[in-house]
C-alpha cells in the first residue's frame, strides 16, 4: 500500500517534539515539576489528590504518570472570585 500523505510519520512527531523552541503536549512527572518548578514527588501527591490532572499508564507494574501541559497551566491559574 502506498502511503497517501494524509497521515503524520512517527519521524515527523518525533522531529516536532524535539523541535527547538516547541514543547511537547505529554511530559513525565519530572518534566512537569521542573516546568511547574516544584519537585516531582509534589506534583505526584497532587495528581494522586486530583489537585493536578493526571493520567495513569496502564500494564506497568507501577503506576506511571504523564501529564498534559494544558492541564498543568490550568491547575495552576487562579480559581475566580465568586460575587455575592
Amino acid at each position: 500500500m502506498k502511503n497517501c500523505g494524509s497521515h503524520t510519520s512517527n519521524e515527523n512527531v518525533t522531529n516536532a517534539r524535539n523541535a527547538p523552541g516547541s514543547r511537547a503536549p505529554w511530559m513525565t512527572a519530572e518534566e512537569g515539576a521542573k516546568y511547574l518548578g516544584i519537585d516531582p514527588r509534589t506534583l505526584l501527591s497532587w495528581a494522586r489528590r486530583g489537585q493536578v490532572k493526571g493520567y495513569k499508564l496502564s500494564g506497568t507494574q507501577r503506576h506511571v504518570w504523564r501529564f498534559l501541559i494544558e492541564d498543568l497551566d490550568a491547575s495552576m491559574m487562579p480559581l475566580p472570585a465568586v460575587l455575592n
